[in-house]
């Protein structure tokens, strides 16, 4: 079983700031480089506190994941999430009962639990029906349309245009986009923010612009499709890791250099990106933040404060290797 020096050893500090980064310690400052770092050692390492024991008369929990456990295996974004929510009922002697969306008898499953967090895009008319079972409802990564729902999300504009700034600054003037399909949420998405970026800019926001899924085999398989088309851009915005691993791997693929012969940003910061050829420069999303923030307020603040709000996270840009200025 993993340990705090485990964690400290891996992520390069000491134990007592491993320590006070996991029990959230409000009066430590600590640069989100090294939080970041201390989280993605303990997912590594898969490090568990030991849980208080959970009171007779505590709450449960639910957590209801859009995405299946395939998907979270690959997007570690999910599974951060999870981690955050986890992590503030084991610290506060909390039960958890976690299902997945494609798990036959989930709403059964769920029926025992006070309090329900929803990850991921859910119908509107789904909604309806867990608000009937559940009176403390939050959702994560999903920007909910309606006035009755509390929501934790990224702020993606804040977190897109840093990205596609990054690379205008290092004198990108031809940006590719390599996108999944948004869903009904695609007019404040990624791929609108990017064809606004270009409009403003004055650049061409179809040339380069390829969309399939939110996965490493639609990024390799975009990416070919761009690199066979004989037209490559200097730059590329992944509008995910999972889509940018796979970019990286056709590129490679096809003996093209990252960043010499073209750039490459990604969107989440899993902990892949680290382990990538070269290391993949991404825009950081809190996800484990988000999951802890759901957990405290589904707990704390929502059994007394009927006012729903939208919560938006900001993003921070991670400069690795597989992006360079052009001469």
């Amino acid at each position: 079983m993993a340990t705090i020096k485990d964690i400290a050893q891996l992520a390069g500090v000491s134990a007592t700031t491993v320590s006070r980064v996991l029990n959230y310690d409000e009066t430590f400052s600590v640069t989100e480089e090294t939080r970041r770092r201390i989280l993605e050692a303990a997912v590594s390492l898969d490090y568990q506190k030991k849980p208080k024991p959970p009171l007779k008369s505590a709450i449960s929990i639910g957590m209801l994941q859009r995405s299946s456990a395939e998907q979270e295996l690959e997007d570690s974004f999910y599974l951060l999430i999870r981690k955050g929510v986890e992590a503030y009922c084991t610290q506060n002697g909390l039960k958890i009962i976690h299902a997945f969306k494609e798990t036959p008898g989930y709403r059964q499953h769920l029926s025992g639990a006070d309090c329900l967090i929803c990850v991921g895009w859910f119908p509107m008319d789904e909604i309806h029906t867990l608000r009937k079972s559940f009176e403390n409802l939050i959702f994560i990564d999903m920007p909910v349309l309606d006035h009755e729902s509390t929501s934790i999300n990224v702020d993606m504009y804040q977190g897109t245009i840093t990205a596609l700034e990054y690379l205008w600054n290092l004198g990108h003037k031809q940006i590719g986009l390599l996108c999944g399909d948004e869903g009904p949420f695609a007019s404040s998405g990624r791929e609108a923010i990017f064809r606004q970026f270009c409009e403003n800019h004055g650049l061409d926001a179809s040339r380069y612009a390829r969309k399939g899924s939110f996965s490493s085999r639609s990024g390799y398989d975009m990416m070919m499709d761009m690199i066979e088309s004989g037209d490559l851009p200097t730059a590329v915005f992944a509008a995910s890791d999972p889509i940018a691993i796979g970019a990286l791997k056709a590129l490679s693929d096809k003996h093209i250099s990252v960043p010499e012969q073209i750039s490459v940003i990604g969107f989440d910061d899993i902990s892949l990106t680290n382990f990538t050829s070269p290391a993949l420069t991404t825009i950081h999303t809190p996800a484990y933040e988000m999951g802890y923030l759901a957990a405290q307020l589904i707990t704390t603040y929502l059994p007394k404060n009927k006012i729903p709000m939208r919560i938006a996270l900001p993003c921070t840009l991670v400069e690795r290797d597989s992006c360079r200025p052009l001469e």
